[in-house]
């Protein structure tokens, strides 16, 4: 009668260790699964903001060039826009509809708008 209730205590122990850490495990995995989880996302994130950086400076050259090229154009038609001349001479002046143009294509081509 002793040796089966040895036997019978060791199976109840041997249960709740394997349950015990098996929930403990899970728990674990659940935990390390949302950290990387995490990680990946401020990883994304940070991309995304540089990305937005790029797009932006890209978008202000580019609408600076721009409003080169037309205070350009006005003047070799006969007839200069003197607001996109004044623009110029201050050097890094640009029209804002030019500017999110270039910034939402850009933004675009990278899938962020």
């Amino acid at each position: 009668m002793k040796l089966n209730t040895t036997y019978i205590i060791i199976a109840i122990l041997g249960a709740g260790l394997i349950v015990g850490g098996s929930i403990f495990g899970s728990n674990y995995l659940d935990y390390k699964t949302k950290q990387d989880l995490i990680k990946i996302d401020k990883e994304k994130e940070e991309r995304e903001l540089v990305t937005r950086q790029k797009c932006q400076t890209e978008a202000t050259k580019s609408a600076i060039d721009l409003l080169k090229d037309k205070a350009e154009l006005s003047r070799k038609i006969g007839s200069p826009n003197l607001d996109w001349e004044e623009l110029v001479k201050k050097g890094d002046m640009y029209l804002n509809t030019d500017y999110d143009s270039y910034l939402g294509d850009c933004l675009k081509k990278y899938g962020l708008y």
